[in-house]
């Protein structure tokens, strides 16, 4: 019997001693890539945000970023090559913030339409 608790123990104390503590997904560590920053950097700073257009910037690795356009009903009726000049123009502004970041890598930039 003597022999039987201290076999639990020791079972019990190695257990304890191997066991290793994972944490919960929302409390693992993240570092954001250069990535991450320009299309962090993009979404704050971009000042197209009217009524009938706003755009959004995504990070999608390794080197892209993708611009979601969102055209509202109005802007259904505008003309194809102003939709086209707005895309346009966000892809030169990604551009242009990732120089002003310094950005040396290659970067695919992508615009997508979406309307509501």
């Amino acid at each position: 019997m003597k022999r039987f608790g201290m076999l639990l123990v020791c079972g019990v104390a190695l257990g304890f001693l191997g066991a290793k503590q994972q944490d919960a997904f929302w409390q693992a560590q993240y570092a954001p890539t250069r990535l991450d920053w320009l299309a962090m950097q993009c979404n704050v700073n971009h000042r197209q945000r009217y009524e009938m257009v706003h755009s959004g910037f995504v990070a999608v690795p390794p080197n892209k970023i993708e611009i979601v356009v969102k055209l509202s009903k109005e802007a259904r009726q505008l003309d194809p090559e102003l939709i086209k000049s707005v895309n346009q123009g966000a892809k030169e502004y990604v551009h242009g913030m990732a120089k002003a970041m310094g950005w040396t890598a290659p970067l695919e930039v992508h615009a997508t339409d979406m309307f509501q």
